[in-house]
């Protein structure tokens, strides 16, 4: 099985035995392989959790705007590529 490419990038072979994320959205079928982790913290309350590897009790820090967080808006945008697909076809609009 070889490599397959798309119109903006190429994708990459998955090992038959890694773990796997399944989206199934419209006409889209995305797979993507993920390492699971090991769990380093555990939450205590909605302001303090334990770091594992130390014991420690911590406050989480929050931003106050979400734009702060570049990782959440990819999310974010992610989420919405998905349902926007999901829900229409070509010719809807």
């Amino acid at each position: 099985m070889g490599d397959f490419s798309t119109m903006h990038q190429k994708i990459k072979k998955i090992n038959k035995h890694a773990a796997v994320n399944v989206h199934l959205y419209g006409d889209v079928l995305e797979v993507t392989d993920y390492k699971p982790r090991k769990q380093r913290i555990k939450p205590l309350s909605k302001d303090n959790y334990v770091d594992l590897a130390t014991g420690e009790v911590k406050d989480y820090h929050r931003n106050s705007q979400r734009i702060q967080s570049t990782e959440n808006l990819r999310k974010t945008f992610k989420n919405l590529r998905r349902l926007i697909i999901g829900n229409f076809q070509a010719g809807d609009i």
